[in-house]
């Protein structure tokens, strides 16, 4: 009975020290540091006045060196880590800035290689520009003029680089398309050579672009309708009036042209017409007893007003002049209607 209660007893103490010794030697490999090399990292500035653009900035990159345990190590990432200059007071010109690197808890920064980057600060300026649409490719249908909304950007940046922007292209594909274009596309600072200029800020970065189908052109006779200017207390009535031609050829967007059911003259003023009725029948030469010819037979050759399409846009007409033919009477002359 002894024996076996000492048996147990060593099995026992065993079995502590081995667990004592397995967690000694993995509390100790999570412990021991190691380190880790990161290179190229992207500098980041920050703290940059207003009236100051970044012109450039050498070198771009650094490397780092860093020291942790190797479990936390081992799951750190290029993510983790944020480089910076701080770029608080900058004037213009070039100066040494020194770089920061911002670790996570628990990792130690060991090394920065350089440990300072030239940066060189400009005057900002401030400049609006027209976009210039540039279309590309051959559509399989007519496309009209393209319109962008905005019609104007702001480009900001380093005095020299802005000053170096000779206009601002949104480039838009029509290859092979069959209908009417709208795309959002992204606007490039260009220079005399029509390289990108780099650097500068375009506010805002993309437009709306719209390339309207050209609609199909068509032409069609259409009848003319003459038109009066009325007018009060008129002595003399319009019997008959009509034109010749009495069609005119219309061409124009097929669909507007479609649509139109007649073409009307500028209007004949009224007045103008009773004066000249009357001026000719004074200098008829009648006797006392006779009456004048009544009615009168005018003509008189009047513009046609040039219709339009859903745009605004002119038709075209031919012709553009006819000749109204007018028979007017007195209205004591006439029988009134019952």
């Amino acid at each position: 009975m002894g024996r076996l209660f000492f048996d147990d007893r060593v099995v026992w103490v065993v079995s502590v020290l081995l667990a004592l010794a397995l967690w000694f030697q993995v509390t100790g490999a999570r412990a021991q540091d190691v380190q880790r090399n990161f290179t190229a990292l992207p500098v980041q500035w920050r703290d940059l006045p207003e009236s100051m653009s970044v012109l450039d900035m050498q070198p771009a990159r650094v490397d780092i060196t860093l020291r942790g345990f190797r479990d936390v190590m081992q799951n750190l990432s290029r993510e983790d880590l944020i480089a910076t200059v701080s770029l608080t007071g900058g004037e213009p010109g070039s100066i040494d800035y020194y770089v920061t690197v911002s670790v996570p808890r628990g990792v130690q920064l060991v090394q920065v290689a350089p440990e300072t980057v030239a940066v060189t600060l400009e005057r900002s300026l401030e400049e609006l520009y027209r976009v210039e649409v540039n279309v590309q490719g051959e559509s399989i249908v007519s496309l009209a003029e393209p319109s962008v909304d905005p019609p104007q950007v702001v480009v900001n940046g380093p005095a020299s680089r802005v000053r170096s922007v000779l206009q601002v292209i949104a480039e838009v594909n029509v290859e092979g398309v069959g209908q009417a274009v709208d795309e959002r596309v992204i606007c490039t600072p260009v220079d005399i050579r029509g390289n990108e200029v780099r650097g500068v800020l375009v506010t805002p970065r993309q437009v709306d672009i719209h390339v309207p189908r050209l609609a199909t052109q068509m032409s069609r006779e259409i009848p003319i309708r003459p038109s009066l200017m009325a007018s009060e207390d008129l002595k003399i009535v319009v019997l008959v009036m009509e034109t010749e031609p009495r069609w005119t050829t219309v061409t124009g967007a097929e669909e507007a042209v479609d649509r139109l059911e007649y073409v009307v003259t500028e209007p004949i003023d009224m007045l103008q017409l009773q004066e000249q009725y009357l001026d000719i029948i004074d200098s008829e030469d009648v006797g006392e007893d006779e009456e004048p010819q009544e009615p009168l037979e005018i003509f008189k050759e009047v513009p046609l007003v040039v219709p339009r399409d859903e745009r605004g846009a002119e038709m075209r007409i031919d012709p553009l002049n006819v000749t109204v033919r007018l028979v007017l009477d007195r209205v004591d002359r006439v029988d009134p209607v019952e």
